[in-house]
């Protein structure tokens, strides 16, 4: 299953970030975000020390782990041109939708995250997984934050619901506090 949360993950990550490189402006690299989506409060979810099962190249910034076991990741995207965001998240939910999945919006601290549920795969144990992600721009608009569940399919409107409950906590706290420090103020 580890090879499915990794692949399932990465090819949304990846998405993203093939569309943003092949905007013409030159690329930027942020190395050093202002802010990073965090949950501090969050009930019967708690934050892990490290991302697990992925690699350190995979740009996971977080994981969250709830109480049944669902784990909740947050993958960054850098944006090369924060003007273009709003052609890129359109993109993505385009090629989400090529790929039969089904993409929203939902309302989000004053603007939209966007929700896509990709298309069921087969684990190789003949589970049937569904990957949702939740994507929401940095208030700076310089940093892509998707997050991001791999959970069976039997259980996608249960684990869908624990996410929204999740982002209901999440603020855009100093990438040093932890999840469990009061949020920052907005910059």
């Amino acid at each position: 299953m580890r090879v499915v949360v990794v692949v399932v993950g990465l090819v949304l990550a990846g998405v993203a970030a093939f569309l943003l490189l092949r905007a013409p402006a030159p690329v930027v690299t942020v190395l050093d975000p202002q802010l990073m989506l965090g949950f501090p409060g969050a009930t019967g979810w708690h934050e892990e020390s490290a991302c697990h099962d992925v690699d350190a190249t995979d740009a996971c910034a977080g994981e969250w782990t709830f109480q049944s076991g669902q784990k909740v990741r947050v993958l960054l995207v850098p944006v090369v041109d924060p003007e273009r965001l709003t052609l890129m998240t359109q993109k993505l939910k385009q090629r989400v939708e090529e790929q039969g999945g089904v993409v929203g919006e939902l309302p989000y601290q004053g603007g939209k995250a966007v929700r896509m549920l990709q298309p069921v795969v087969r684990a190789e144990d003949n589970v049937d997984l569904v990957n949702i992600s939740y994507v929401l721009p940095a208030p700076d608009r310089r940093l892509l934050h998707i997050v991001t569940s791999l959970v069976s399919h039997k259980e996608q409107v249960e684990a869908d619901q624990r996410i929204r409950d999740l982002l209901a906590f999440a603020a855009w706290v100093e990438p040093a506090a932890s999840s469990r420090d009061p949020p920052q103020q907005e910059r």
